[in-house]
């Protein structure tokens, strides 16, 4: 492209513009005294302005900034401005009346370029993109410093820029939040709404996750189904079903600014509560900008909201790379330019000027963002009053405010703008040699996009109508990563197959991305599948850092220095192996966050067509295929079916005209991607397979290497006793058992020296709160897989119905201290005897599945040099149960224990 400006400092068009006639005046009043003439128009103009109350001292600031900071963009040779002209300048601000330029110090500062912080002083020869933003912050400085805020919408983000030590504990907008406790509220409202305000509401879920509320005494007195699942929920006397539980999740959101370092946020914007992504990158930018001011002014006090935390020499750095991150977010979601994004901006913040009253207040918890509830409620207020205006008829400002810079005379002599906004009249013969001289080649075209679909709807669709695709539209962001599941778990599977049980921590540190690609660890699909991983992560990471995820041992999140990180050649394949905890929860959190989403996107489907939720079929999670899932592409799928349904006109002179026909692709949208779509049985926590670390299992060949360090002994019953009533939570029977298995692994290796005599019992320890474990995790009607999850599937064979009679009869006619032995007994060989793997390829291997239990169980009592069982009890052991029957045994076990002991049957049969 040939350079219009060639050899000439390029300075950004003047988007002070918008603000109107009145701000044209002063710019061209004070360029004349620029150039040398009286000062006195000038006055005049202001006197005429200030007494027509048309805001005068903000188009002098900005008219200062115009045609005065700029000037610093020409080397010292080049500029206009005197040192006469300027001690005139100068004069006339001073001498001014106090009601006229009341923030002289602002005008000064930029009468000598000092503006803070650093990025707002011009340096020489300053690329377009840094000017526009300068000039975007000027501009917004000018018209929030003229304001007072208190008990407006403006006061949280003057207070950003003037006493931002007043916001520490506010809950800024844009930020995300853990959503949980508005769920609760949500459901609240709907029962007050039915039955009246309970005194005393207690949240629970149910068998599969799902909150419901209990009121009264906050105790369930009958038995109703879940209307989002169907399941059982409620209780009698006071007595919850099994599987209903107290939901005792904490809120986790926090207040302060905490996105973290604008590099780890990843693709955006995204929608949060109310906002839209467009919505929510204007609010976000107007934020930081505020942030950004304020830290000239109080760079602690914006350290402090800022978590996690930084250096305070850091801060302005960090501000402007979220400034710069913003305005991208924005381009992008509006599918425009920069220019446009920028030029956007100063629309917006010219309409604060314009309908902003000091005199309009609202309440505290609004103003000051106290509570979660008064965010929203701030982000919606401001949103309807300064933001709605400008993206309701976003097409026609944009080309209404780029047709005034184009005309605007100051500019009037830049040819590439005249050819872009076609403003020269000039009729002359194109010449196809010279195509940047040819204006229909520079005019902008708006194109249709996904954006353009979600600007439209926004605006010209109300609440009311065409809600699933408002819906999509608002989703979209997360729909759009479910596609990604099936690959997700197909790389799970290949990466269990070369490291199950094979790796410990340490050396999974030491494996990354790039080795798997290397190794091809899933054939020639590697690549493609770490990328669909990846996709899908850099979707769902930001969400994921304050996403409450459903596990075995209670609810757990993501730790967000993982959200914060992006997957490159560089990570550890532990962030990718799913398990429960530390980094693997990344990967199980996905999944269960997506499978989730599927799950809560197709219940709000099916309301809002009045469906059925026995109208879908469901699947199991790890038999999900793309044929079940929300599955599409953006470019490939959604946008063939927006350019399908929609209509592009162009007429010269008016630019483009597009109309969508929203209902016909509402309908299509339904029909191909929701209509026979599953649920995901997802329960009340996600049933997928796990990554087992080497070190997270021990078994007998480790025993064995300990003894030879430092012989074993068996803990006394006095012993047992003291530590099962210390210990009784299952969290804290999974730490100290964590805790021993890495003791053990030491003192195999070891040894224990001069302190054997106090590690003597590590081995009898460990199989007791094995035993304990096991026994919560079967009491809370947990799975048998992830209660004994060092067994292969097969040991987890039902026993055939006449098996189980003849087991049931044996064990009722043993006393409860013989069954408790036997528990204990059988619980340790199944953990240190059938639980041994064996390599099928090894010459000496034997297939064990089909090994009578009884007998064996017998033999490796006789080994015991204190055997805690008789043998006499295993003389009617029925012959039949075989290995395989091993864990289903002991299940059973422990249910007749318990019934026995309590006189309350379990499901036993």
């Amino acid at each position: 492209m040939k350079d219009l400006n060639r050899d000439q400092v390029v300075e950004v068009s003047d988007r002070y513009i918008v603000c109107g006639e009145s701000y044209r005046q002063v710019r061209e009043a004070l360029t004349k005294v620029v150039i040398g003439e009286s000062i006195e128009h000038l006055e005049e103009i202001m006197q005429e302005l200030h007494t027509a109350g048309r805001r005068a001292e903000t188009f002098l600031q900005l008219a200062v900034h115009r045609e005065i900071t700029s000037s610093y963009l020409y080397p010292q040779n080049q500029r206009k401005l005197t040192q006469q002209v300027k001690a005139t300048i100068t004069q006339f601000i001073e001498t001014s009346a106090s009601d006229e330029v009341r923030n002289k110090a602002l005008v000064n500062a930029m009468m000598m370029n000092q503006l803070v912080p650093r990025h707002l002083a011009v340096i020489e020869g300053a690329n377009l993109r840094s000017q526009g933003l300068q000039c975007l912050i000027v501009h917004y400085l000018c018209v929030m410093s003229r304001f007072n805020g208190a008990g407006t919408l403006l006061q949280p983000l003057i207070a950003m820029m003037t006493n931002p030590q007043n916001y520490t504990n506010s809950y800024l907008p844009t930020m995300p939040q853990d959503d949980l406790e508005d769920v609760k509220e949500a459901l609240l409202a709907a029962r007050n709404q039915v039955r009246g305000a309970d005194s005393n509401p207690v949240f629970y879920r149910c068998p599969n996750g799902h909150v419901y509320v209990v009121g009264d005494c906050g105790r369930p007195t009958f038995v109703t189904n879940c209307p989002t699942c169907g399941a059982v929920i409620g209780g009698d006397n006071h007595i919850p079903k099994p599987g209903n539980i107290k939901d005792n999740s904490n809120d986790n959101t926090k207040t302060g600014h905490i996105l973290g370092r604008a590099a780890t946020r990843g693709p955006g914007p995204k929608p949060e509560r109310t906002l839209s992504p467009t919505y929510c990158a204007a609010v976000r930018l107007l934020l930081h900008m505020a942030m950004y001011i304020g830290s000239g002014v109080n760079q602690q006090a914006i350290q402090r909201l800022i978590r996690p935390d930084i250096d305070v020499n850091n801060v302005v750095e960090f501000l402007w790379a979220h400034i710069n991150l913003d305005i991208d977010d924005l381009q992008r979601t509006l599918g425009r330019s920069i220019d446009d994004a920028l030029l956007l901006m100063h629309t917006i913040v010219n309409q604060i000027m314009r309908i902003h009253n000091d005199g309009t207040h609202v309440t505290q918890d609004i103003s000051q963002l106290s509570t979660k509830e008064g965010r929203r409620k701030w982000e919606i207020a401001f949103s309807e009053n300064f933001l709605r205006v400008s993206l309701q008829n976003l097409d026609n400002n944009l080309k209404a405010c780029n047709q005034d810079i184009a005309q605007d005379q100051r500019l009037g002599a830049d040819p590439l703008l005249c050819l872009l906004y076609e403003t020269d009249t000039n009729v002359e013969r194109e010449n196809p040699a010279i195509l940047e001289d040819i204006p229909r080649v520079w005019r902008y075209r708006t194109p249709i996009s996904l954006q353009h679909l979600r600007q439209e709807v926004e605006a010209k669709v109300s609440q009311q109508q065409h809600k699933v695709l408002q819906l999509f539209l608002k989703e979209d962001h997360h729909l759009r990563a479910i596609r990604y599941i099936p690959s997700i778990l197909r790389l799970h599977r290949a990466l269990f197959q070369k490291y199950q049980r094979k790796l410990d921590k340490a050396e999974a540190s030491q494996i990354n991305v790039a080795q798997l690609k290397r190794e091809e660890i899933a054939g020639g699909e590697t690549l493609q599948l770490l990328q669909d991983f990846t996709a899908a992560w850099e979707l769902v990471r930001e969400s994921l850092a304050l996403y409450t995820c459903p596990t075995e041992l209670g609810p757990m999140t993501v730790q967000k220095e993982y959200c914060q990180q992006t997957i490159n050649d560089k990570t550890q394949i532990s962030l990718l192996l799913p398990t429960t905890k530390e980094a693997g929860l990344c990967s199980y959190a996905m999944l269960d966050f997506l499978m989730r989403k599927q799950n809560d996107f197709l219940d709000k489907y099916l309301k809002e067509t009045q469906r059925k939720q026995s109208s879908i079929s469901s699947v199991n999670p790890k038999e999900v295929t793309s044929a079940h899932l929300i599955s599409y592409d953006p470019q490939h799928d959604i946008l063939p079916l927006v350019l399908a349904n929609c209509q592009y006109s162009f007429e010269m002179g008016k630019g483009t005209k597009i109309e969508y026909d929203f209902a016909a692709l509402e309908r299509q949208l339904m029909d191909r991607f929701l209509f026979s779509k599953s649920r995901i049985e997802v329960g009340r926590v996600l049933m997928i397979d796990q990554m087992t670390y080497r070190t997270e299992f021990t078994n007998a060949e480790v025993f064995k290497k300990l003894a030879d360090k430092i012989p074993q002994e068996r803990l006394s019953a006095v012993t047992k006793n003291q530590i099962c009533s210390e210990i009784k939570n299952l969290p804290d029977l999974c730490t100290s058992l964590d805790n021993l298995d890495i003791t053990i692994s030491f003192l195999k290796s070891t040894g224990g020296a001069q302190q054997a005599c106090e590690l003597r019992h590590a081995q009898s320890l460990w199989l007791l709160l094995s035993l304990q474990k096991s026994k919560k995790m079967i009491g809370n009607n947990q799975h048998t897989e992830s209660t004994f999850e060092s067994l292969e599937q097969e040991f987890h064979q039902e026993l055939p119905d006449e098996l189980t009679n003849e087991y049931w009869a044996y064990m009722k006619k043993l006393s409860v201290e013989k069954l408790t032995q036997l528990l204990e007994v059988l619980h340790e060989y199944i953990l240190l005897v059938v639980a041994v793997r064996q390599n099928s390829t090894d010459e000496d291997y034997i297939e064990t599945f089909s090994n009578r239990l009884g007998e064996w169980l017998k033999g490796y009592i006789e080994g015991m040099d204190n055997p805690t069982l008789d043998l006499a009890v295993l003389a009617d052991f029925p012959k039949e149960i075989l290995y395989k029957h091993s864990v289903q045994t002991w299940v059973r076990t422990y249910n007749m224990l318990i019934e026995k002991q309590t006189g309350n049957s379990r499901r036993f049969r």
